[in-house]
């Protein structure tokens, strides 16, 4: 997606925020949201607009026109009033991963910093787009977990998953390493290899 593009769409998304919602500068996006990634991050920001507009909508079905919240005997309701579908998703989603603009500063971060390394290094070529991708993966759910609710376990778990998946990935490739392992024991006060 070209850059034109896509900060003419994060605008629009912006435009639609409540005012006290800003999403971060041009100048950010250029430098912190690579090609690669806009359309991704496109997605899950119209994601969270859908959620701030449910919310909202929720928020004005749960008072009179007089500003009075509802009785809390009413028992009506109707199909608005009920999250169904994909808002129940983001719902859930928001409440196990934090606020979108969070995870997606983290996450973006994470990413930018791995790429700056591996290109300082001069070795970009020994990443095939399998390791590339199980990589962003990972950060993509430490991102999760460090905005998010440390403590939901599925995170933890696709974590171990894609990095799994770039282990396998690296065991395919031509002339790799790997870490000599030797089992110590402690016998008479030292160490010795077994």
């Amino acid at each position: 997606m070209k850059f034109k593009k896509f900060i003419k769409a994060v605008y629009a998304i912006q435009a639609e925020l409540p005012t006290t919602t800003k999403l971060p500068s041009e100048e950010w996006f250029k430098t912190n949201i690579h090609k690669k990634d806009r359309e991704g991050y496109l997605n899950i920001a119209i994601e969270e607009l859908a959620l701030l507009k449910l919310t909202e909508k929720l928020s004005r079905n749960n008072s009179d026109p007089d500003g009075e919240p509802e009785s809390e005997g009413s028992t009506e309701a109707t199909n608005e009033d009920t999250l169904t579908g994909i808002d129940a998703i983001l719902a859930e989603r928001k409440s196990n991963y934090g606020q979108f603009a969070d995870f997606a500063g983290l996450a973006q971060s994470l990413k930018s910093t791995f790429d700056s390394a591996v290109k300082s290094k001069g070795q970009p070529e020994l990443f095939t787009n399998a390791m590339n991708e199980a990589i962003e993966m990972c950060f993509h759910k430490l991102a999760r977990i460090g905005t998010g609710n440390p403590l939901y376990l599925d995170s933890a778990r696709d974590l171990v998953g894609y990095a799994q998946l770039l282990v396998n990935e690296i065991e395919a490739q031509e002339g790799v390493i790997d870490a000599k392992v030797t089992k110590l024991v402690k016998e008479d006060g030292e160490w010795i290899p077994q």
